[in-house]
């Protein structure tokens, strides 16, 4: 079975250096990758699955942000659609982790 596209755009994402400085210039890699995973996924929203390659050990968390950050940026709604994804990822580890 072939693997699904977004997997393969999440791959060459996480593959993507990218400088922990703040006032860093990312490589225009970094943005054609966010831009071919949000069209590869098929939606704006693509925090669920950048939190599940953090899972995996295929990217950092500073890897995650900068990519979640861009991918704001690059979709149609400046982020509004992840911003209800990662509230309930928040919400819901926040009772994980007090439990």
């Amino acid at each position: 079975m072939e693997e699904p596209s977004w997997k393969r755009a999440l791959e060459r994402l996480c593959a993507v250096q990218v400088s922990q400085e703040d006032d860093a210039d990312f490589p225009d890699e970094l943005f054609d990758a966010v831009d071919d995973l949000i069209d590869c996924h098929g939606a704006d929203d693509v925090a669920e699955i950048v939190a599940e390659a953090v899972f995996a050990g295929r990217a950092t968390v500073e890897q995650a942000f900068v990519f979640l950050n861009v991918a704001a940026w690059s979709g149609t709604g400046d982020g509004a659609p992840m911003s209800h994804t990662l509230d309930n990822w928040v919400r819901g580890r926040r009772r994980t982790s007090s439990a």
